[in-house]
């Protein structure tokens, strides 16, 4: 009887949005991101991005190419060799929610 290996993976789906050259820290899944993000005069984007467990330990890292509102596909080992990760990532330019949030607060002021 042949025995199937299961392979751990994790999945994410996410937009990004950070200012140029600027690292952004946040949850998702269980995972802490940090993301930097630099753009070029064509638009495009080179995103390094880390993955982080609950501990802060590094689990992966990975260096993304794409535009802005284009899908940009990881799919990688964590560094323990535990577990696959698999994520969508959507760079957005400008953080409309936040965006939307100030000019809220600034009205009721």
């Amino acid at each position: 009887m042949a025995s199937a290996c299961r392979e751990n993976v994790r999945r994410a789906t996410l937009s990004l949005c950070t200012a140029n050259g600027k690292t952004t820290t946040f949850k998702v899944h269980g995972w802490l991101l940090r993301a930097t993000a630099i753009s070029d005069a064509a638009n495009r984007l080179h995103i390094d991005l880390v993955v982080l467990d609950a501990n802060h330990q590094d689990l992966a890292q990975a260096s993304l190419h794409g535009s802005m509102k284009q899908i940009v596909h990881v799919d990688g080992k964590s560094a323990d060799g535990k577990s696959r990760y698999v994520m969508e990532v959507t760079p957005l330019a400008g953080c409309p929610a936040r965006v939307a949030a100030v000019v809220e607060d600034a009205t009721h002021s």
